[in-house]
């Protein structure tokens, strides 16, 4: 589920679009889309319908669409807190699926999230992590 390509530590971003056109653009590099933009449809479309700020300083926002070639995380810390809905968050999870698996394998994730995310150690690890390679072994653990 989480790929090394895909983890980001202390990123700047202007605002929300900044930061969902930053993860849309490396999951695509990633080879995790193809081209990427009816994902993005999707993903601001949720974001018009409600906020994925989900508390604790964490957004999950997320899609599906044709043009995801293989379910991906995007997960990212934030060097100054962004404004994600009415919420400032410091921790960004990007959940892509592809659209012929967006029930089951969508809600999945997203469960294994909020389970985890509930936990302050998992919380405070991700906020913490000094790098990428930091982070990304805190995820990986906790998928095992």
């Amino acid at each position: 589920m989480f790929d090394k390509q895909l983890t980001f530590v202390n990123k700047t971003f202007k605002d929300k679009a900044d930061a969902i056109n930053f993860l849309i653009h490396e999951a695509a590099a990633a080879g995790k889309l193809n081209g990427g933009e009816a994902y993005r449809k999707s993903v601001l479309q949720r974001e018009e319908e409600f906020s994925t700020a989900v508390g604790y300083e964490v957004a999950i926002p997320h899609g599906s669409s044709d043009d995801v070639t293989e379910s991906f995380v995007a997960v990212s810390t934030v060097k100054k807190p962004i404004l994600w809905g009415e919420e400032s968050i410091r921790m960004i999870f990007m959940i892509g699926v592809p659209e012929h698996k967006r029930t089951r394998e969508h809600l999945q994730i997203l469960a294994w999230l909020s389970r985890n995310l509930m936990h302050d150690e998992f919380r405070n690890s991700v906020v913490n992590a000094g790098n990428e390679i930091q982070l990304f072994e805190c995820l990986s653990r906790l998928e095992q």
